[in-house]
């Protein structure tokens, strides 16, 4: 196959055994040209990348194994990756390593249709290994401006993804950036570091173990969060802890809160938008409450039954 349309090329070379299978692939493919942009207005997409590009695709079927070579010279998009597989589809043993690089994120998520990515350098960096039935994750960092988001572990690729684990650091220099993802404008909330682990039992539920440290407090959840593909029900046990509440309030929206230390414990449930709240007990400077009950989220809260107790000398203190 050689295709030319003014400066632009691509040539394609190869056979392909079985083409349902997808098996026994030997195929390189050149696609060049002068301005990526021309490419992109032929399928009406955005210019989330710009420049002359290469893009290099080799497959070579070794033995029972396929070798893939990509090396992708995209206008300022990089998109380079090697390894071997023994099948395309669905591979069940080998490995392969990869890297893409851009210089705006923002653009490259409007063209895939998803609003609220930063307009920032991206990295993404991957090494995987197949199994039988799983898909082991030595590697996935994703860099974003000075934002990384790494993982590594195991995902099953049975149905429900049983017996899968992850585990997952974020690390952001502004955590507010990420705020239009939900809907929200980007504000200044300072920074995150965040730990856990995610796994998937028998059962298919999910279930999260964390800890984050954001304004000067510690907050860990742990518990049950459903069934991928169905509602949110979570039932986790958190906890909050600093030696200074002010700079969390604040961000909470409780400017002028004092300079105490404050603790707190409770279990949280979600369903159905009902907010169970079991054993609350919050601790600021000696000063104590306890929260049991729950909360309609709808209707504007209307229906809820909370049962409160308070401890405390001097409620003006905390601006209450």
């Amino acid at each position: 196959l050689d295709v030319r349309s003014g400066a632009v090329s691509l040539h394609s070379a190869g056979t392909v055994a079985d083409a349902k299978s997808f098996d026994a692939v030997n195929i390189a493919m050149r696609f060049t040209g002068p301005a990526i942009e021309q490419v992109l207005d032929v399928f009406s997409l955005p210019h989330f990348s710009t420049g002359d590009f290469d893009f290099r695709l080799g497959i070579d079927s070794e033995g029972t194994m396929n070798r893939i070579d990509v090396d992708g010279d995209l206008g300022s998009i990089e998109l380079d990756a090697d390894g071997a597989v023994d099948r395309l589809l669905r591979p069940t043993s080998g490995e392969l390593r990869g890297t893409f690089n851009g210089p705006d994120l923002e653009k490259l998520a409007r063209a895939l249709e998803i609003e609220g990515l930063p307009a920032m350098p991206y990295s993404l960096r991957l090494q995987t290994h197949y199994e039988s039935s799983a898909l082991r994750l030595s590697e996935a960092l994703l860099e974003v401006g000075g934002d990384r988001l790494e993982v590594s572990g195991r995902i099953d690729v049975e149905a429900g993804m049983p017996n899968t684990t992850l585990e997952i650091s974020l690390l952001s220099k502004e955590i507010g950036n990420w705020l239009p993802l939900t809907g929200k404008p980007a504000m200044a909330l300072g920074p995150l570091n965040l730990k856990g682990t995610s796994a998937i039992d028998k059962e298919g539920r999910v279930e999260i173990d964390a800890s984050a440290r954001f304004a000067g407090a510690r907050i860990t959840a742990r518990g049950p969060l459903g069934r991928p593909g169905e509602p949110l029900t979570p039932r986790l046990q958190v906890s909050i802890t600093t030696e200074n509440a002010r700079p969390l309030l604040t961000l909470a929206g409780r400017p002028g809160f004092p300079e105490v230390p404050a603790r707190l414990d409770s279990q949280l449930s979600l369903e159905e938008k009902r907010l169970d709240i079991s054993g609350l007990k919050l601790d600021l400077a000696g000063h104590r409450a306890t929260v049991d009950g729950y909360v309609n989220l709808q209707k504007r809260i209307s229906g809820s039954d909370l049962d409160v107790s308070l401890d405390i000398d001097n409620l003006e203190e905390f601006g209450l």
